[in-house]
């Protein structure tokens, strides 16, 4: 999804002006309901592998499952914007209880600390938000595209071949 790549931290030309230029057709023509579909996708695909069952998870597919169910919060809430890429952004932004974002702050340092492979226990209080959340994408508006969008599409495509 471009609008991700918008917003990745990682960039092999963060100056450019064609990130800012994306960024703003982007935002001009988001479809929110759309974007929480294709979140709900992801994160069902993660949970349904990783989270289901009582075992330990793999501490780094936690994360599979719960940045999109954090960006379906966070359109369910704003609608009309982009979540943030960034995790950290992300919690921030979508008004969790202490014990969550205690939680998520645990899990975020077990993955700092261990191997792509290492395991976690299950955190009941997350797989219950993770659950909730995908099955909320319903609640999540759609907007109507802006109608000069298109145009707007066409003449920047025209400026990047042409630059």
């Amino acid at each position: 999804m471009i609008s991700e790549w918008i917003e990745s931290p990682i960039r092999y030309r963060p100056d450019d002006e064609i990130v800012s230029d994306l960024a703003a057709l982007a935002d001009s023509v988001i479809d929110t309901r759309s974007m929480a579909y294709h979140y709900a996708s992801l994160g069902r695909s993660a949970a349904d592998r990783w989270l289901e069952g009582d075992g330990a998870v793999p501490v780094k597919k936690y994360f599979y499952a719960l940045r999109p169910a954090l960006a379906i919060r966070w359109l369910r809430r704003e609608g009309g914007r982009r979540p943030p890429m960034d995790l950290q952004s992300l919690v921030d932004a979508v008004a969790l209880s202490n014990g969550l974002m205690d939680d998520i702050t645990a899990l975020v340092a077990a993955k700092r600390r261990s191997n792509e492979r290492s395991n976690s226990a299950r955190i009941p209080a997350l797989d219950a938000l993770i659950r909730d959340e995908l099955t909320r994408v319903d609640e999540v508006r759609g907007d109507p595209a802006d109608p000069c969008s298109r145009e707007r599409a066409e003449a920047l495509f025209l400026h990047l071949v042409n630059t």
